[in-house]
């Protein structure tokens, strides 16, 4: 399968400078991307029996705390176990999560194609972290991504 690359995309949200959930953050998204390329493919698509494993062992347990579990264990997002396995079976690298100012930080990620496999579970992420999404690179400007393709 040939890869696709895409521009780099991403998930804004405000963090009000609220660095120790932001570093929690970025430490968990740099944890998912080390197991997305140490079990995929070179696509990052992690098979079902290795998603099925990470998930299991419970490894990235650690990287959130008992807010963040609370959480998503809340019914007003997504359950963590979804989110995990969306994001391991997403067609896309998980570049970092960086501040752009005191209020504002992204997420950032590459797709390999088209579909990618969406940017829900991504934001959902941000939530369970306690953040407002306030924009998404890849919604917000479809109609001008698809243009310059």
């Amino acid at each position: 399968m040939a890869l696709y690359r895409c521009r780099q995309l991403h998930i804004r949200f405000a963090h009000l400078n609220n660095n120790t959930k932001l570093e929690g953050l970025a430490s968990f998204v740099s944890y998912m991307q080390e197991r997305k390329v140490e079990n995929s493919d070179g696509a990052m698509i992690v098979e079902r029996d290795a998603r099925e494993r990470i998930i299991a062992s419970t490894s990235w347990d650690s990287l959130l705390g008992k807010a963040e579990l609370q959480c998503f264990a809340g019914k007003s997002t997504w359950d963590l176990i979804d989110v995990l396995d969306c994001i391991l079976s997403g067609e896309y690298e998980l570049t970092g999560v960086k501040p752009l100012d005191d209020t504002y930080a992204i997420l950032e990620f590459e797709p390999l194609a088209i579909p990618f496999g969406g940017t829900d579970p991504l934001k959902a992420l941000v939530e369970g972290f306690g953040f407002d999404v306030v924009g998404d690179s890849f919604q917000d400007g479809f109609v001008e991504w698809q243009k310059s393709e």
